[in-house]
Order: C-alpha cells, then structure tokens, then sequence
C-alpha cells in the first residue's frame, strides 16, 4: 500500500477519521463532565441558598445544637453533606461528624472564597472523609463577620454514571470510526482503482503498447478522463503509425539512394547512413562512430575541415579504391553536417577512356597518314618503275589498315549505340562456324598449322544474329591464325545446362598474365609492333566481347605465354 494512490487516499482518511473519533469522544465526555459538574453545584447552591435563612437565624440565636441536628436532617434527606462554619473557621455543624472532632476549615479554598463575599466552589479530596468530593460554599452575614454555608457532594456516584457514560460514548465513537473506516475503504478503492487503472494503461502507452484503453466508471471527472485517455491512446496510435510510415518511407529512400548519405551530429558522430555509405566507407557499424573512426584519411580531412569553417563543401576524393564527389552541408541551426558521396567512379573511367581512345585513334591513324606521306613523296622522286611499284604496295597495305580502323570503329560504335538491335533467329553453330573457317584454311595450310574441330552433334540451334556471330568467331580464329606459328588450331562446341560453350584455341604465342584483365578494351595490345605488322588494329577483341554481351552471354580467356590461349564464349540457348 506504501506509496500507492489507493494508500495515500486511504492513510488520509485513516488518520482523518482517529483525529475526528478521538476528538468526538473526548469533547462530549468533556463537555458531558463539565454539564454534570455545573448540574451539581447548582443543585448544591441552591440546597444551601435554600437553608442559609433557617441556618443564620439558629446561629443569631446560638442555638447550635438544633443547627446540628437540622444538617443531619438535611443530609440524610438530599445526601448532601452540610457544614457550617463560624467566621473564624470553626465547625459549628456537620452532617456527617462531629463539628467538635472537626479541624479548623478556615484555610479550605471555598471558604476562604466565600468568607470573601462570593460563592466558592471546590473539587477536591476530603481529609477528613478521605473521599474526593465538590464543595459549594456561600457566604452568611453575621453581626461579628461572615459564616459560611458549604454543602458537599461526594463524587463517587457521578465518577460511576460519568465512567459508565465514556464507556458508551467511547463505543459509539468507534462503532463511527468503523463505519466511517469502512466507507472510507470502498471510497478510496472506488477512487483508486480507476486511477490505477490509468497508470498501468499509461505504462502500457509508454512500453508501446497503443491499443490499451480504460475503460470509464462513471460520469464524472474520471469518467471524462478515463475517455480522454483512450482519445490520446487513439491519437498517438494514429500518429505512431504515420511516423513509423513515414520513417519506412525514407529508409526506403535511403537505402534506394545510389549514393551514400550520412549525418553526422554535431560531436561528429553518425546519426543516419545508408546501406551504400557503409559500403563505400567499409564500415560494419556506422551508428554512433565518430568520423575519425571510418573511412580513408582524406575523407577524415575534409569532414574535419567543413566542421572548422562551418560552410559547405564540395570536392573529389578517393575513396577505398573509387572516386567519389562528395558533398557536406553544414547545417546551422543543429549544428549537424549532412554528407553525399556520389560514386563518380565510372564517369571518371570513361573520361580516362575517351582520352585514352583519342590518343590511340590518334597515334593509329597517324602513323599509316605519315607512312602514306613519306612514300608519296618518295614515289614523286623516283624514277624507276620497279621502285615506284614497290612504294604503292606500301601505300596500299596501310591505306588497307586505316580502312580497317575505321571500319571496326563503325562497327564498334554500332554495337555501343543502345538503339541497336539484333536479327534473331535459329542458327546452326556448326554451319555457322564452318563458314567462318573457310576463308582461313588457306592461310593454315600456308603457316603449316593443324586446324582442329569438335563439334557437339546433339547440340540444338540457338536463337543469335548471325551476322553479330560471324564477325565475333571471325576475329577470334583470325587472332588465333594471326599469332600462331606452329601448332595448331582447335575450335570445339559443347551443349551445357541452359547454354552453349563455343571454345577457340590455340598453341600460339600466349599473352602475359598481366595483359589479360585489359584485352578486351580498345586499341588495347600486348606486342604493338607484332600488332602492327599482323594488320591488326586494336578493336577486334573488343567488338568480340561487345557482340557477345549483346547475345546475353559470356566471354573469358585463359593463356599462357610459350603454351597458347583459349577463348569460352558461352551463349544461351
């Protein structure tokens, strides 16, 4: 109960109702005992007032023997003791000893009161009736000085009714306090228990729990507040769901982000992140880092310097092995800085590459223009036939090689162009592929090569264009012949799950391990020279790869120098 509503309402009323029972039970036993004992002088008073005529005229006349015997008449009559007192104290009558045997009574307070003019009155012990008693006194004028009338009650009997009187009042008393306790209980628990109520409903709200409701008692304040209660449960259920909507929302948002995105707060830790900026900044756990803990040193500087300026920032950086544009935004008013890294990776990629495709197309057409020029001039100054015949050859094998770079640049850019489509339809990879050899066997037979062939007899046609796939096997066995010079040539299909393996190899020359993540880019070659007196431009691998991507399938190579290389393509069926 310590602590509780139902405890606090309860204790009150408690100590409430004790304060009000005692203070009942004591006031109307005051208050009765006071009414009692003014009752009682009274009575005493008037008993006396009522005598002291007969009394002051026995004492006139000196007649004490009679005044005696009309006390003890008296007293046995009304059960009152009465004592007459001569001005100078001494006993002159009693009715209940005798005055001879009596003490002087000067000094007792309601005579002293009385011998003054006043009525005195006494509650006290009796020295000489060892009984506690009340005594009345009243003044009698007499020709030598004041006597004094005192009657006297003794108290036992009024102790007995006022003892018996408590007795009943202290029951009434607490027969109250019960009732009073026990409608204070069910009052206080109907109070309580609403209340307790709301607070578990209340924690309930606080632990997330948005369906509690209480339900109303009554139509008063609870009530009202029991359905005000359950209104804001309602409410806050509504705006919950709206920011947990919300919040879904944007996390989707984020996460959909192609760029990363993080806030740092303003001690620079990470408050929000993305899935992308942990993955940039190759970070398991961004939550709650601070910026010094994550990502490359240059990332570190700069968020560093946008915190020391407070402005905004924008610059390249190199980040975990990419180039990333990031963006930060101080933001005033939170102190908090927002940051973008927008991946600028393959954009920088391709500008490498366009320079790089403007040098080679460059270097590649100027040295057959500056061949052409130099055996132009050289045939202008000559003048034997045989010589001049000789020049021309010259011009016309590298007038045939910038007719070749510029074609296998048309048919590279056509393969690049995103409106261009292929001619699908069902072709046989071995017709195809026997078509393609046919114009190299000659040149095999030249160089004294073996040309090998294996093709998988149950293998069904496939849906390509054939012209796309005859420039593609056209380049490869071309390369195969090209950089071979003993051996021999092999060209094999196999039918796999889902998809064709045509395989192109050779025993040639091999390429070095190091060139092999890069033949397949343009004007890309290992042996530049070789390249050049084999005729060969520096796109045919390329347009290979391009076609195949195009056919929804895969290239691969592997080599070995002094060994050969193979070539898989794989093309679905």
């Amino acid at each position: 109960m310590k602590g509780s509503i139902f405890g606090q309402i309860f204790g009150g009323h408690l100590i409430i109702i004790l304060l009000l029972t005692l203070s009942f039970g004591l006031s109307i036993s005051h208050l009765i005992e006071s009414f009692s004992f003014d009752l009682l002088k009274r009575h005493l008073k008037n008993l006396a007032y009522g005598l002291r005529p007969q009394v002051q005229g026995l004492i006139l006349r000196g007649d004490y023997g009679t005044l005696n015997s009309l006390a003890r008449k008296v007293g046995e009559t009304t059960g009152v003791r009465i004592t007459i007192i001569d001005p100078q104290g001494v006993v002159l009558a009693d009715s209940e000893e005798d005055p001879a045997f009596m003490e002087n009574h000067g000094d007792r307070p309601e005579v002293i009161m009385a011998m003054a003019g006043r009525v005195g009155s006494s509650l006290r012990w009796s020295a000489t009736l060892k009984e506690e008693m009340l005594y009345v006194a009243i003044p009698m004028k007499l020709t030598e000085g004041v006597a004094v009338l005192r009657t006297s009650f003794f108290l036992r009997d009024v102790n007995q009714f006022l003892g018996a009187f408590k007795k009943r009042v202290t029951a009434v008393a607490v027969a109250l306090g019960l009732f009073s306790l026990i409608y204070a209980f069910f009052s206080s628990k109907r109070l309580s228990d609403p209340i307790k109520e709301l607070v578990q409903a209340t924690s309930r709200v606080a632990q997330g729990d948005f369906d509690a409701r209480v339900l109303p008692k009554g139509r008063g304040e609870l009530g009202e507040l029991a359905e005000r209660f359950n209104e804001m449960a309602a409410k806050l259920k509504e705006l919950f769901q709206e920011n947990l909507q919300r919040k879904e929302e944007l996390e989707r948002i984020f996460s959909s982000l192609e760029d990363g995105l993080l806030v740092l707060d303003r001690e620079g830790k990470v408050i929000l992140f993305n899935k992308k900026a942990q993955e940039i900044l190759k970070g398991k756990e961004l939550s709650d880092r601070s910026f010094w803990e994550i990502g490359d040193p240059a990332f570190r500087e700069t968020i560093s310097r946008v915190r020391k300026t407070e402005g905004n920032l924008t610059e390249e950086l190199e980040i975990s092995g990419g180039v990333f544009l990031l963006s930060a935004t101080y933001l005033a008013t939170t102190g908090q800085i927002l940051v973008l890294l927008h991946d600028i990776t393959h954009l920088k990629r391709m500008q490498e590459l366009k320079r790089d495709l403007v040098a080679n197309v460059s270097h590649e057409l100027r040295t057959p223009l500056t061949a052409i020029k130099g055996f132009l001039e050289a045939f202008e100054d000559e003048d034997s036939r045989e010589a001049r015949s000789h020049y021309l050859e010259i011009i016309k094998k590298h007038v045939d090689r910038l007719t070749n770079i510029v074609q296998d640049l048309l048919v590279l850019s056509e393969l690049e162009d995103k409106k261009t489509k292929l001619d699908l339809e069902d072709v046989d990879l071995k017709a195809l592929l026997q078509e393609v050899l046919r114009p190299f066997e000659e040149k095999v037979k030249k160089k004294g090569l073996s040309l090998k062939v294996d093709f998988d007899p149950g293998l069904p046609p496939i849906k390509a264009d054939p012209f796309r796939l005859q420039q593609a096997f056209f380049n490869l066995i071309d390369n195969a012949v090209k950089y071979t010079e003993q051996g021999e040539i092999r060209i094999s299909t196999r039918g796999k799950a889902g998809h064709v393996e045509i395989e192109v190899a050779d025993t040639g020359i091999g390429i070095p391990e190091e060139h092999l993540p890069r033949i397949f880019e343009r004007f890309y070659v290992v042996d530049k020279s070789r390249s050049r007196r084999l005729g060969g431009t520096g796109l045919g691998l390329s347009i290979v790869k391009h076609i195949v991507l195009l056919q929804g399938g895969e290239i691969d190579v592997e080599s070995t120098p002094g060994v050969g290389t193979r070539f898989r393509v794989r093309l679905p069926l």
